[in-house]
């Protein structure tokens, strides 16, 4: 999960953000970072690591339970899009900056929420325009 927050950290507009507002969005998203970063490395067989490391599914379903059946079906959709390395990293970004609800914005403390929904917007933009122009390539050229 480490390099989960590496990764967040190194994504477009998380400094403006403040310190406690990150954690904030780190906490919420974070495992959905590292799924999403992970998710064509993901089988009903289980997850392949680049290192070569391999957990099995029947691991992974005494670590996450249900849910494991719930990541191997949208990994499996998810790998069926087949999104070109930009799309994933754009999506990734664009998940990560979610809006988040007044009340948990209230019991968390979170202060940034106008940001955030601006930030969020602007990635969905960037997301929707780059999957179109890349599922129809002759409309770039027109």
């Amino acid at each position: 999960m480490g390099q989960s927050m590496v990764y967040a950290m190194g994504m477009p507009s998380f400094n403006q953000f403040n310190s406690n507002d990150q954690s904030i969005l780190f906490k919420t998203y974070g495992f959905l970072i590292y799924f999403l970063r992970c998710i064509r490395d993901i089988t009903p067989q289980g997850l392949f690591f680049p290192n070569g490391l391999f957990i099995d599914f029947k691991f992974l379903k005494l670590i996450y339970g249900d849910l494991a059946d719930e990541m191997i079906r949208f990994a499996q959709e998810f790998q069926e899009m087949e999104m070109e390395e930009t799309d994933l990293a754009v999506f990734i970004v664009a998940s990560f900056y979610q809006d988040l609800i007044p009340e948990f914005q209230k019991i968390t403390g979170f202060k940034a929420g106008e940001k955030l929904m601006g930030v969020c917007a602007l990635y969905k933009n960037i997301l929707e325009y780059q999957m179109t122009s890349t599922q129809n390539p002759v409309a770039q050229q027109e």
